[in-house]
């Protein structure tokens, strides 16, 4: 995973918070995760820690009316930000109650000194990381997004003062240093052990040195598995640091329970409405500067953007393949992303933005890699780099509902080997089609000898979908099977039509809709559903990636175990219902023939 290239650092956050909690308003000031804005009319020179702050405290007596003495807030900054966080409630005369710094920025080191003197015999790896370092976080570097830094040592000078006025309820996370010193490394080419030799260390204390700075800090958490920005690879942690210290800074019971870190909450039948009224999460952001900010409004379900880009859900496909975002999860799989639009009636492209995923997984076979790719989505330059730089392509995988751009996958790498389901060799004869996958007597791990992946195919799932686990790293890629809207890393903005807006709310595992969508659309023979789905939950994983939606980068199984309740705990049907829903099940086969084989 690329560390310096994300675009959505806070909405599975802002997301997750938004469900759990619809009555705290939430404000994102994180230009970054939104795109830059190079055509805005500000000086790049003048703009700065002390600027970024002032430009921050004008946006928030905009957006909150009211002013400094209504609101009680409460500041989350992830590297930068921190240090914005603490010049706002040190400079400025906001009530902050609470404060969370994921991984701050060093705004006291020239990160030279980070390491060891030079000296004459130095080792090379020192050298080259030290070089590397300075060269892209040091003061005198300009950002990504043009924010100078070259004043954070004067107005920041320790990392324990100035001291929080108000000792509000201070947590202090800190990064995995394995991880993150190994993601560096890779980024900027250059060896790990030298960054954790040196660089790590001194890190280390200057996160402690930050737990100093209010008396009702707590002690430094070091969050394991997690890179720089916490928010993304360990989003449930920090909706639970968010949860907590608003706990702590009201004294209510929340009444909550852990939440996945990819946004989703479960459906509560009770909430407290009037002891947060006055509580706003303001989320800071990284390296910020103004007029793209998103705010998530407490009162209603909606998600609002204020920027001065315009939004891509209404994007072609033409111009959704010059938007594909590239992630790697982790060094064994990829996601890439692009805006899709899906249940159109009458060919009316415009319907309901859902986005579209493709998975690319690498499979160790002996001494060599095969890559394998699952639900192609429109290829571009940026994909066929990508995939060339991982060797290429040698299998590719499509159900009924992701069929649409496997003939250019096939025609940029021939050799590949293509599987699909039942259905698709009559649909799409313009394909070759090496295997058909039609029951669990032909599964295509023993057809081509993979060790790395274990599959279900859902015979009594409409399209014929496949659950591919990656046993590797605990993996569920699993196309329709489960959706998790909305699709923020598939937009840079959230689809703003009503019907999209409505259908992301309700398509994510813990929604009751979600469940009816599957138990009555798409499951046509519920025997058969019973079986696989036990199959998948008996499988061991932990996230799991969808085709439309977010990946879920923890606690998968729980959101597979909650979609799917209906088929895993089912309760004891009357005569009459098991008729109807075998009729209704062959009515769904019937449409399953008629429309999509």
């Amino acid at each position: 995973m690329d560390i310096f290239n994300h675009k959505d650092c806070w909405y599975t956050v802002m997301n997750s918070i938004h469900r759990g909690h619809p009555d705290w308003s939430i404000v994102g000031y994180d230009r970054w995760h939104r795109g830059k804005s190079d055509d805005l009319p500000r000086n790049a020179e003048e703009h700065d820690l002390t600027t970024a702050t002032a430009d921050l405290d004008a946006f928030l007596h905009e957006v909150l009316k009211g002013g400094h003495s209504k609101w009680e807030i409460v500041l989350i900054g992830n590297s930068i930000g921190c240090s914005l966080a603490r010049l706002l409630a040190t400079g400025y005369a906001w009530n902050v109650k609470g404060i969370i710094l994921l991984d701050s920025y060093m705004a006291n080191s020239n990160f030279a000194d980070c390491f060891p003197p030079r000296c004459t015999d130095e080792d090379s790896r020192l050298t080259a990381a030290r070089e590397a370092v300075v060269a892209f976080l040091g003061p005198d570097v300009d950002s990504l997004e043009h924010l100078r830094r070259n004043n954070a040592a004067s107005v920041l000078p320790s990392a324990s003062e100035p001291k929080l006025p108000g000792d509000p309820v201070l947590i202090v996370a800190s990064h995995d240093p394995v991880r993150n010193s190994e993601l560096t490394a890779c980024r900027l080419g250059i060896d790990a052990g030298a960054l954790l030799e040196a660089f790590e260390r001194k890190w280390h204390e200057y996160f402690e040195g930050l737990t100093e700075l209010s008396g009702r800090s707590q002690e430094l958490r070091a969050v394991e598995g997690a890179s720089h920005f916490i928010q993304i690879d360990k989003s449930g942690e920090v909706v639970k640091m968010i949860e907590e210290v608003v706990e702590k800074i009201t004294g209510a019971d929340l009444e909550h329970q852990a939440y996945l870190d990819n946004s989703m909450a479960k459906e509560r039948k009770h909430r407290s409405t009037s002891a947060f009224k006055h509580t706003v999460p303001l989320i800071c952001g990284n390296d910020v500067t103004h007029f793209n900010v998103t705010i998530v409004d407490g009162r209603y379900p909606i998600i609002y953007t204020c920027s001065i880009r315009s939004p891509t859900s209404n994007m072609t496909e033409a111009e959704a393949r010059s938007t594909t975002v590239i992630r790697d999860l982790n060094p064994s799989v990829t996601s890439f992303t692009c805006p899709f639009n899906r249940f159109a009636p009458f060919g009316y492209r415009k319907f309901v933005a859902v986005g579209l995923r493709m998975t690319a997984l690498r499979l160790q076979q002996g001494n060599s890699t095969q890559i394998f790719i699952v639900a192609p989505i429109p290829l571009n330059d940026d994909i066929r780099n990508k995939l060339r730089s991982l060797g290429g392509v040698d299998y590719i995988a499509a159900d009924l509902g992701h069929h649409l751009y496997v003939k250019e996958y096939q025609d940029e790498w021939p050799e590949a080997k293509t599987i699909g389901v039942p259905g698709l060799p009559q649909k799409r004869n313009d394909v070759r089609w090496d295997v058909v996958y039609e029951s669990r007597c032909k599964k295509p791990e023993a057809e081509f000898g993979w060790n790395d992946v274990e599959t279900v195919i859902f015979e009594g799932f409409i399209t014929w979908c496949v659950a591919w686990v990656h046993k590797p790293t605990r993996t569920l890629v699993c196309t329709d099977l489960l959706m998790n809207l909305p699709c923020t890393e598939q937009y840079d903005y959230p689809p703003s039509d009503p019907l999209s807006r409505a259908f992301a709310f309700a398509a994510h595992p813990f929604s009751t809709w979600h469940k009816r969508l599957i138990y009555y659309m798409a499951g046509v023979d519920d025997n058969l559903m019973r079986r696989d789905v036990k199959a998948v939950y008996e499988m061991d994983f932990e996230v799991v990636i969808p085709s439309h939606g977010d990946v879920i980068e923890s606690e998968g199984k729980e959101a597979w175990s909650e979609l799917y309740e209906w088929y895993l705990r089912p309760g004891v049907d009357s005569m009459s219902k098991k008729v109807m829903r075998g009729v209704w099940g062959r009515c769904l086969k019937w449409g399953r023939w008629y429309f999509l084989m």
